[in-house]
């Protein structure tokens, strides 16, 4: 957390939801809500999210559904690993 140093916003679509997650200080901050001015966005479905999570697809394959939206300093989202291969 304290090497990615960034705030990440998750858009969740189907339920909506909204999650933030500040890495800035020592203790990370995730949290449902919104963050004024994160360094990146990523939007996509609850259950790829899942997918994703448990490692039934990958990124790529997501990105390339056009079902993976990420906006923003895509650095980030990689140094979370989420974009692992797609970059």
């Amino acid at each position: 957390a304290q090497e990615l140093g960034a705030a990440v916003q998750f858009v969740i679509t189907a339920p909506a939801a909204e999650w933030m997650v500040d890495l800035h200080g020592a203790v990370p901050r995730i949290e449902p809500g919104r963050l004024p001015a994160p360094a990146t966005t990523i939007t996509l479905a609850d259950a790829e999210l899942a997918s994703l999570a448990s490692g039934a697809v990958t990124a790529q394959q997501l990105y390339q559904r056009g079902t993976l939206r990420v906006d923003g300093d895509v650095s980030s989202a990689h140094r979370l690993g989420l974009l692992k291969g797609l970059l």
